[in-house]
């Protein structure tokens, strides 16, 4: 069973402050779903009876604790249904209400985790996946008005209690692993995040598109995109003992992982 946050809908975001935002998002209950199948996605999206109403500005925000050091084939396709299929699926119902109104906004939640967490693959596979949905996105929706971009938050919740608490890191001091219920009022609060998203889904906001930042404490950072380093050519066709000669050096030195700061449980 995957413990899930799924789409909710603000009506009016201009009119709407931090805290009637967060109040607003207590009211939508968590569902229990063991896959991230469309035909819940009428319920998510706040459409009555099955019938699509007039959507405001859904959030696609998908939490998902798991482990995945000995991960089951079923568990490795279920993390990737609710964090990968769960945002295509949701987008496309959206989208759907959204282009005839020629408006519409939509926000993905990804992970620090993109970057390759050793720990936990399929949860690094499948938010890695979403940065590839949200340019994609973008582009599809952009002629019909619709603003597609990503926010890559960092706080302390009960997933990060989780991952903290197995690596013997969780802590009740201010900082980086601090437990979740002391986090509010600190750079570690997820209130932080809020008004990133509210400014994403918001009007002043409506010349940004197909954009990543990272909401983090009190700083929020912006991805310069995808970018190849060095570059080796050729004269003609290339053959494996050419390759193996130039390649360290003109694209080296460093050709290893790069550190990723995640933690890892005690070995």
């Amino acid at each position: 069973m995957i413990e899930l946050v799924n789409g909710y809908r603000i009506d009016d975001l201009n009119l709407l402050s931090l805290s009637q935002f967060l109040n607003q998002f207590k009211k939508y209950q968590a569902w229990q779903l063991s896959d991230a199948s469309k035909s819940s996605l009428p319920m998510c999206l706040g459409c009555e009876g099955g019938q699509p109403g007039a959507i405001g500005r859904p959030v696609h925000h998908f939490l998902l604790r798991a482990d995945a050091l000995e991960f089951t084939e079923r568990d490795w396709d279920d993390v990737i249904a609710v964090h990968l299929k769960g945002h295509f699926s949701c987008a496309q119902a959206a989208a759907r209400v959204m282009m005839p109104q020629g408006s519409g906004s939509l926000v993905f939640i990804g992970s620090g985790a993109m970057n390759g967490t050793p720990n936990m693959p399929s949860y690094a596979t499948a938010k890695a996946g979403i940065l590839g949905l949200t340019w994609s996105t973008a582009y599809a929706l952009a002629p019909f008005g619709i603003t597609t971009n990503c926010v890559v938050p960092s706080a302390a919740t009960r997933m990060s209690d989780h991952i903290y608490g197995e690596a013997e890191m969780l802590s009740d001091r201010v900082g980086e692993t601090i437990r979740s219920d002391l986090a509010p009022g600190t750079f570690r609060d997820p209130a932080n995040i809020a008004p990133v998203v509210l400014y994403l889904l918001g009007d002043d906001a409506r010349e940004i598109n197909g954009q990543v930042f990272r909401a983090q404490g009190f700083e929020v950072a912006h991805l310069a995109g995808l970018a190849w380093d060095k570059i080796m050519k050729n004269d003609g066709p290339w053959d494996v003992a050419t390759i193996a000669e130039r390649l360290p050096q003109e694209l080296g030195p460093t050709l290893t992982p790069r550190p990723v700061p995640w933690p890892e449980r005690p070995r």
